[in-house]
């Protein structure tokens, strides 16, 4: 109780139950409405970013072309596949634009920095050369390929480059895509719905 200012005492009105459960309720379809848009938001960021690094990383293989007149697998038969095979962004080839192989980057030039992170291996390769760049998804278990950043070059040097669905681990029925360009550099949106949506490639 308190008392008004005539002296008089009367009773402070306070919430009901069925006021406070009103409130909670509008705070709950608030926040029902907000946390899609959130991860709405969210995934745009991942799938901005993606774009950002898949082309960060097609430049510093070409500036590496430009200045060893080469692809960096080239000359490292033991490197992962081959100029002709997608390969992932990692170990050996990593090291390679990271100025940390002096054999195959004489010149010790820093092509790229990215932060080096372990993560599990892609199904056929050795576990210490999985460290290299991931994409803002990640990986999640051994042999899930959807984190890493892959590249093909063009071998042949016809300025076209063909990717099937196993280039780019996906599953098969996928259309071929092709691409005039000497190199390319993509990474998959786990959560992302046909190929253009699904491929984040340095070429869209």
């Amino acid at each position: 109780m308190q008392q008004d200012k005539n002296g008089k005492t009367r009773l402070k009105q306070a919430f009901t139950l069925i006021e406070l459960l009103v409130v909670i309720a509008i705070i709950g379809i608030l926040v029902g409405l907000l946390l899609p848009a959130i991860a709405k938001a969210r995934q745009y960021a991942n799938i901005v970013k993606a774009k950002s690094e898949v082309k960060q990383i097609e430049t510093a293989l070409r500036a590496y072309y430009q200045e060893y007149q080469q692809w960096p697998t080239t000359t490292t038969p033991n490197l992962p596949g081959g100029v002709d095979t997608a390969v992932p962004i990692q170990g050996q080839l990593f090291d390679v634009l990271q100025a940390n192989n002096t054999a195959n980057n004489p010149k010790n030039i820093t092509f790229m920095t990215f932060k080096k992170v372990r993560v599990p291996p892609p199904v056929g390769q050795a576990a210490q050369n999985n460290s290299g760049p991931v994409n803002p998804w990640g990986t999640t278990a051994s042999g899930d390929v959807t984190g890493y950043y892959y590249v093909k070059f063009d071998a042949d040097f016809d300025n076209v480059i063909n990717l099937s669905s196993s280039d780019l681990g996906l599953p098969g029925g996928w259309p071929t895509i092709s691409v005039r360009s000497p190199v390319v550099v993509w990474t998959i949106n786990p959560s992302g719905v046909g190929i253009t949506n699904k491929v984040i490639g340095s070429w869209w």
